[in-house]
Formats: structure tokens, sequence, C-alpha cells
């Protein structure tokens, strides 16, 4: 346990890690030490270094020789699961920093930006001369069409390079690997890690605060079901079908409390056979976890039974192998209460096997055997003082003294001789020693075979094992989103393809779980004509950004397959998901915060399609103000004149809003305050309309600045309100930052200085006329 603490720790720091371990027997000379076996990032085992409700995958990633596309071939070691695909080569980088790859094969001629824990291959392992043969060999096929592998040589290539690494890692430890699939990326929504990370989908911001919206989710029973929702959330349909099939399961359990019930009580009791399974071939299976296996496939028939009651989750169970025989060998054949430990023996019942009986017997009723010979002997042969006797030297023996030794019968055999006794042994002796002294030793070989021989018959069955996994970790799946559909009040949404986001009472599900008090819902009438992009202004702290993520959520959960938090939803599939929020900065390569801002927004530009979601949280906030306005202005255009995508875009550059009168499409929205005794109430209300104050001095008061600050803020803010001139739109202008302490008007203080009493009537008209000409310029 103590080695395994510090395991986990060095692998989570990118190591690999060696198990060295004493070879030979005690007391036999000097022991040596071997290495038995190498643990890396991507290729563990033992269930007590892995997160049971995370995946824990190993890749390879295949460049082609310009840089553009890529081949790329993940495993899942403790599952079996074993995936190819291939896209262009940011978004297969994109893909595995989704997936977040425990350990990352590449040729060693490659380098690859990012925190991973590499592991640089020679390039020869993903030679394109035998890569397809290799291929068929390890899965024992002729053909790799059957798995649905064609015209895709970058990501045969990657299989390659990963199988080699995993056969030299771990030899004979994957033959539970038994089928290659194809990823096809375009049958899900594409998340890349930014957007997960802004969403916060699986880990809040502030590690240790707040709440992730898996967490909101997750009410699964089982760590298949777990690891399927994990999935599920970066990774939602972008297909009709395969949405609705879904949906129509989580509606067979949301409209059912009972059969909501019944089944998470089955499911509580599943154990995690899919991993379970994969230890079979590395022989990493104890008794206990054999028997849990056994346990959870006798739930089979019920939980079967119990899903017909619904056509759309009859479908789905009905398809689940039958392999109650293995689960019914199995409980006739472990102890109710195995110890963990195969070398500790009592994991056999009594009965199963006569010869195992025989040699437990001899083992607790050895000393009864030789009373009981002893006894029969002194009778035979007359002589009271024969006894036997043991040491470490003989063995077994019969004692005889000298004065008796006349009587000794003629098969007896001198073994010893000594000053007043002989000592003998005989056939029958010999052979109860040897059954004696060898029967727990041999009754645990005995036990490992007959173990091995239920392990045998799983690992043939092992396609079964990994169907009834799948099919399992799916029902879980559906339960947890019927359950927090029930809980948090969803409501079913229509999935459609016309581009339409049509939100009624949306709400954002992770801030409605967390606050105290009741959440205000939303409004969105979104669609790919009059009301493709929002402009969203208003007050810090007033709901903006909350809006923002909520729509992007909703989404995000119909496309799961899931209900979402609204009285009603019509969703629009969308092929992806962008977003653009919060401030930061990448000091490992030199990145600025708005260098990295603008970064982000440039790969919006370039990749968003008409079917994408776009979400923009203050673009152009980290340089002067008027250079902020202008990129703003020009994003905004570009995606309504080129991209021509929905987008919400929230900003306090009010001067946005004239795009909103000015442009087809543009819409502008602002979040509802009211000001009453000089406080200021946010209503969290979206509503059409616009907004020229952010309130900003009111939140640093809500703050705790000290109130000096606040008192000459206001005062400063003032003196802008009287000098500064609005922003005329789309006019050219050199971009000088705003200083609190420069004069913004010269004009005016031309008027200020002006004696007006001295002056006569023509020097006024003449300094009108300079005026007019001064600002005509």
């Amino acid at each position: 346990k103590a080695a395994e603490t510090y395991i986990a720790k060095l692998l989570r720091q990118g190591y690999r890690v060696a198990i060295c371990e004493q070879i030979g027997e005690p007391g036999k000379g000097l022991m040596h030490r071997e290495v038995v076996e190498v643990i890396t990032p991507g290729t563990v085992f033992s269930p007590s270094l892995l997160d049971d409700k995370k995946f824990n995958y190993i890749a390879a990633y295949l460049p082609d020789e310009h840089m553009r596309s890529a081949g790329v071939a993940v495993a899942e070691l403790t599952t079996g699961d074993f995936f190819v695909f291939e896209a262009d080569a940011e978004q297969a980088v994109e893909e595995l920093r989704k997936l977040n790859v425990a350990e990352l094969l590449v040729p060693e001629d490659i380098e690859i930006e990012g925190n991973w824990a590499l592991t640089p291959r020679n390039p020869i392992d993903f030679s394109p001369t035998d890569a397809e043969d290799e291929l068929k060999r390890f899965f024992g096929v002729s053909t790799l069409e059957g798995f649905g592998i064609r015209d895709i040589d970058l990501a045969v290539r990657a299989a390659r390079g990963l199988i080699a690494y995993i056969k030299d890692k771990k030899p004979g430890m994957v033959e539970h690997i038994r089928r290659i699939r194809v990823r096809r990326l375009s049958e899900f929504m594409y998340l890349d890690a930014r957007t997960i990370a802004n969403l916060e989908l699986l880990e809040p911001i502030r590690v240790g605060e707040g709440m992730s919206l898996l967490k909101v989710l997750d009410y699964t029973r089982t760590p298949m079901g777990g690891r399927r929702l994990r999935e599920a959330l970066v990774a939602p349909f972008a297909v009709k079908k395969l949405i609705l099939e879904r949906q129509s399961r989580v509606n067979a359990f949301f409209e059912n409390p009972q059969l909501m019930k019944k089944t998470a009580e089955i499911l509580k009791d599943f154990y995690d056979i899919e991993r379970a399974a994969a230890r079979i071939s590395a022989g990493r299976l104890n008794p206990r976890e054999l028997l849990r296996i056994g346990q959870s496939i006798m739930l089979i028939p019920k939980l079967k039974k119990l899903l017909a009651e619904d056509e759309f989750l009859d479908e789905l169970a009905s398809k689940m192998p039958n392999i109650a025989d293995i689960g019914q060998k199995i409980l006739n054949t472990i102890v109710e209460d195995p110890p963990s430990n195969m070398s500790d023996g009592g994991v056999v019942k009594s009965g199963v096997n006569q010869a195992l009986d025989e040699l437990r017997y001899l083992a607790q009723h050895g000393k009864e055997k030789l009373l009981e010979l002893e006894q029969r002997e002194k009778i035979r042969t007359g002589i009271p003082t024969l006894r036997i006797g043991y040491n470490n030297v003989f063995g077994y023996y019969i004692e005889v003294s000298k004065s008796y030794a006349n009587r000794v019968p003629k098969h007896y055999i001198r073994k010893q001789t000594l000053t007043n006794v002989e000592r003998y042994y005989t056939d029958e002796l010999k052979r109860l020693e040897e059954k004696i002294l060898g029967a727990e030793e041999r009754a645990v070989r005995l036990e490992q075979e007959i173990v091995n021989e239920l392990r045998g018959l799983i690992a043939e069955r092992i396609d079964d094992f990994k169907s009834v996994a799948d099919i399992v970790a799916e029902i879980d799946l559906d339960l947890s989103l019927a359950e927090v559909a029930r809980r948090n009040r969803y409501t079913r949404p229509e999935i459609v393809e016309d581009g339409i986001i049509s939100i009624k009472d949306g709400r954002h599900p992770v801030v409605e779980v967390m606050s105290q008090e009741p959440f205000i819902p939303n409004d969105t009438e979104m669609d790919l004509q009059e009301n493709m992009i929002f402009i969203i202004t208003g007050p810090n702290m007033s709901g903006k950004s909350t809006y923002l993520r909520q729509v992007a959520m909703i989404t995000i959960l119909a496309q799961m397959g899931g209900f979402v938090p609204a009285a009603s939803a019509k969703i629009g599939i969308v092929d992806r998901i962008f977003t653009r929020i919060g401030a930061s900065d990448d000091l490992a390569r030199g990145v600025s915060t708005f260098m990295a801002e603008m970064i982000e927004t440039a790969e919006i530009l370039h990749n968003a399609t008409r079917k994408s979601l776009i979400i923009l949280d203050e673009v152009g906030r980290g340089t002067s103000t008027y250079d902020g306005i202008a990129i703003a202005w020009a994003v905004v255009e570009y995606l309504a004149t080129r991209v021509k995508a929905k987008a919400l875009f929230a900003t306090h550059y009010h001067e946005l809003s004239e795009l909103g009168k000015r442009l087809s499409g543009v819409k502008n929205y602002t979040v509802a305050v009211k000001e009453w005794q000089d406080e200021v109430i946010f209503l969290r209300k979206v509503v059409p309309g616009e907004t020229d104050r952010s309130y900003g001095i009111y939140v640093a008061k809500l703050a705790g600045l000290p109130m000096e600050v606040i008192r000459r803020a206001w005062e400063i803010l003032e003196q802008l309100e009287r000098r500064g001139r609005a922003l005329k739109p789309r006019r050219s202008y050199r971009g000088a930052q705003l200083s609190f302490f420069q004069e913004i008007d010269p004009i005016r203080k031309k008027i200020m200085d002006l004696d007006l009493d001295s002056m006569t009537p023509r020097e006024a008209l003449e300094f009108l006329y300079k005026i007019k000409e001064e600002i005509g310029k």
C-alpha cells in the first residue's frame, strides 16, 4: 500500500516506474532482484492507482510530413477499448487534450506543444511498410475492413506504433484488446479543451471552489456509467438519430419513477466488470473481484426483465449477451467471503473438487490420521512403546525401543538408529507424510488451477463481457440524466436541424444548484436570419456571463440526449461550440493576456461554421479603449457577414450597440437593472435594448474598496463624462489611450479661456468660424 502511494505520485508527474522483486527462495544464498514490471502513466492496471470514473488513455500521434493532418490511435488498457481517427493536425491535438491522455507516444523527430507525458519512439515503429499487416496479426483478422478501417493510413500507422509499445511494456497483458474501431468525429459536437474549461464542464475553474456541470449531472451508480457520462459530456452527439435514441431512454426513466428506483437498486450492486474482465489477461484478477463479477452477472436477467417494461429500454437491454452460465459457475465455485490473495487459500467452496477436499482434510486432520496409524500399529505389533514422531531432517518416523526390536515387522524400513531406540518408516507412513506435508501447498495450487479455469471462461467470452459493460454503462448514464431532470425540473427539448435555438425560461444548471436565491430564468430566441448575433450589454455582476454559459450548456445537454433546465426548448444541432471567456496569459509561450485573447478569437473566426455556436465575453478589453472597440466591432461585422453563425457577444463597449441598428441579424440585448435610493438592483433579466452604463464603481463599492477611492472615482468619472466625446462608428482615428490627466477636449479649454466682455461681435463670429473649422477637420 505504501509503495502504491508513491507510485501514484510518480505516475501523475509523468514518470515511468520499474517494479523490482526478490527472486528465489529465502535462506538459499544471495537473493537476486529483477525488474518484474514497468508501469508508465498510460499502462496502469492496478485499481488503486486509477480513478474508477475516469478513463486512463494512452495514445499515439502521427502527423504527416507537412504537419497538416494527423493520425491518432488511442487505447484504454483497463477496458480494452481501442480506436483510431484522422483529422487536421490542430484538431487531432485538441481531441487528445479533450481526452486528457495519460501518456502520448510520438515519433522522436516530432515536436508537439503542451503539457504531455510524452514518450518519444523510434520512427520505425510507425513504418508504413507493414503497419496494416501488423494490425491484422494483432487482431487475428485477414482484413481490417471489417472494423471499418480504410483510407486512413496515418491512423493505421499510429495504431501500429501504439501496439508495438503496449506489447513491449505489457507482454502477455493485451489479449483482451480484441477489436479496433474508427471514431467518426463528425458524429459528435466538437468541444476543444478551452471550451470544456471555460464552461466548467468537468472541473471548476478555481480548484476547490464552485461546482462543475459533471458534478451536477452525476447520479451514476457504476464506475462504467460514470466514465460514460464524462465521455458524453465532452463529446455530445451531432447526429439527430443518436440524440433521439438516448433521449427516448432518458424519457422512459423520467416518466416512471418506480422504474428509476428499481433500476438504481440493481445498478448499485454492479461491479466494474469492464475493468475487471480486462485484468483477466493481465493475471491481476483476485478472488474477491472474481466473485463480484459472478454476482454482477447474475443481476443481468433481473435487469433485462425490469427494462422490458419499456420498448426503448428493452431495445438496448435485450442486446446484452447471456453469460449467466459463467456467473452461476463462479458463484458455485467461489466461497462467499474469499481472501483477496490466492496464496492465502480457502478460495474454492467444499464439494467442488474431491481431490481438493481430501487435501484440505489432510491439512486440517493430519495429526488425527497419524494418531490413528500409531494406535493401529501398536495393536498389530503388540509393541506398547511404539510411537510416531517427526523432525525436520528425517520427517515422520515410527520409533520403537530396542527392547522390542524383535517384534518389528519385516516391512518396517530402518531410518535411524539411536542409543535406546530404532526409527523406521513404512510405505503407508511415507504416503501419509507426503500428503500431510504438501497438503496445504498442493491445495493452494489446485485452487489456483480451478480459479484459472474460471478466468479462462471469462477470457473466452471477453467480447460478451465488454458488450454487457457497454450496455450497463449506457443504461446507468440514461438513468443519471433522468434523475437529475426530475430533481432539478428539467424538460425534454425538441431537437431540430434548422439552426434554431429557442429556449423558454432557461436556467444555468450549475448556478441554480449552488445559489441560495431563486434563479431568474431567461428566454433565448436565435436563428440564422434575423436573430443570429446578440450584442449583450449590461452592468458588471448583472449576469451576462451566466446567461452566455447557460445557453451553451443547455445546447450541450440537449445534444447529449438529456433534458434541459428550461420550461421548454427547441435546439438546432450545432457542430461546435466556441468560447472566448475570461482573461488569461500563457507565460510558458511568452504570450500576454491580450495576445492570448486575440489568438483565441482568431481560431474562432477561422474555424467556425454556419452550424457553430459562438460565445464571446468581453473581446478587446485587454488593450486601449479605442483599439478594443475597433477590434470588437470588426469581429462582430465578420461574424455577421462572413461566418453567419449564431453568436452571443457580451461587452462593456456600449458603442457596439450601433451594430444592432446597422447589420442584419444583429440584435441588441441588455441585462435589466433598477436604480433605487442610490442603490443598484440587478434584475438578472435579459431584455431587448441597450445600456450606456456599466455601474463599475458601484461594483467596486460592493467589493469593499475604500470610500476615499470610491468618491474619487465618481469625481473622475464625472470629469470624463463632461469632457469626453462619443466615438463615431467607423470613423478613422489615431488610437491614443485615454488618460485621466490629459485635456480630452482642447476646444472646450479655448472657449473657457475667452473674455466674452471684451470681445466685439466680429471677433466672436470669427472665433466661431475657427471652432467650426477645427471640428470639421
